[in-house]
């Protein structure tokens, strides 16, 4: 069976999607939940994103 971590954060809505994540991954990892895999849409991804995350 998967395993499924489901993570809420509220931010307003001029906020960007991307500026969501760092805060979302750095609470689970706090949580020593973090997924080995992220898998996100378009809104969510850039060059800089990508490598940060790779490098955690």
């Amino acid at each position: 069976m998967p395993h499924l971590i489901i993570q809420v954060h509220t931010v307003a809505a001029t906020v960007p999607d991307s500026m969501a994540v760092e805060p979302i991954l750095q609470d689970l990892r706090e949580r020593e939940v973090a997924p080995a895999t992220i898998l996100v849409d378009q809104g969510y991804t850039s060059a800089t994103f990508l490598v940060e995350q790779a490098k955690q």
